[in-house]
């Protein structure tokens, strides 16, 4: 009865990541976008544009691998109890990873196509999106690298 409980919750805090992070990946990805609105009149256009990326990138990579850190690490506590089965809740707690960056990413791609342009946010979240995958995987599989980055990330420190 544990297992089906775990699922239900990773899913929940994937659907609250969802909405949170449509307004989150956006405040932190803010630098970039000013960057790119050409606030630095000194700088180039090209180089602006990589550095907006670059920054908008870092921001919500970070922020989104820090959630990914959480479910990583919340998947270890649950899966680490006796009465719940570990191979039935890690594909959803990846799902639950993915769910949110997904769905930022596909109204990202939907605005982006009414406008007829591809803003800097919505690049980041293509790169950031690959980062979670691989993140993942490397959260699940070497949890010092999750620890190292993201200590202060309930469920990580432990």
């Amino acid at each position: 009865m544990k297992t089906p409980f775990c699922i239900i919750v990773l899913i929940v805090f994937s659907v609250i990541a969802y909405y949170l992070e449509g307004i989150v990946l956006n405040l932190v990805g803010l630098p970039g976008i000013l960057i790119a609105r050409g606030i630095d009149k000194q700088i180039k256009k090209r180089s602006a544009r990589v550095i907006a990326l670059i920054l908008t990138t870092a921001g919500q990579a970070y922020t989104h691998l820090a959630f990914t850190a959480f479910i990583v690490g919340w998947t270890f506590a649950a899966t680490g109890r006796d009465d719940v089965v570990g191979f039935l809740v890690w594909p959803f707690a990846f799902l639950a990873a993915l769910y949110p960056i997904h769905g930022n990413l596909r109204e990202a791609l939907q605005e982006a196509a009414e406008m007829n342009q591809m803003n800097i946010p919505t690049k980041a979240l293509h790169i950031t999106y690959a980062l979670t995958v691989i993140g993942f995987f490397v959260f699940a599989f070497i949890p010092t690298v999750m620890r190292t980055g993201w200590r202060w990330v309930p469920y990580v420190s432990g």
